[in-house]
């Protein structure tokens, strides 16, 4: 058996979008992303109790947004890593014998994020910048 989930990114009027597992999982970045390039942002799902993708994204001024499901709030505005990391280091998943693999899962990811995070600071400390142009989605590597 085959299933494919798409993750769809889209780029529109200096803002960026995503489609995560659900339907109902659709991240605005907001105004202050900068996803320039496919290494701007990193997308892995489904994840945790309610099986959701977890995003985290490049901003403006070298910050990032991680965007969890609903976390942390119904407005979907995300948080930082480190915020999550806080969370999931105390949460207490309600069915038995599964906070340990919930939490492994988001652990992998937070240390996955870590580098991506890493990343984005070396090149900015070098001056690079992505080259790529939003104009055409081949470029980002697709």
């Amino acid at each position: 058996m085959e299933i494919e989930v798409p993750i769809t990114v889209r780029f529109h009027e200096g803002t960026t979008v995503a489609q995560g597992v659900f339907e109902d999982e659709v991240w605005d970045f907001g105004a202050d992303a900068e996803v320039r390039h496919a290494r701007d942002y990193l997308t892995i799902g489904p994840i945790g109790s309610e099986d959701r993708s977890v995003v985290l994204h490049r901003t403006k001024g070298g910050g990032h947004r991680v965007m969890v499901g609903c976390w942390p709030n119904s407005t979907s505005q995300g948080g930082t890593l480190d915020q999550l990391a806080a969370i999931v280091a105390v949460k207490q998943w309600d069915t038995p014998g599964v906070t340990a693999r919930y939490r492994a899962e988001y652990e992998a990811f937070i240390a996955l994020a870590r580098l991506r995070i890493a990343e984005w600071k070396a090149e900015a400390a070098e001056g690079n910048q992505p080259q790529a142009s939003l104009e055409d989605p081949y470029e980002l590597g697709y």
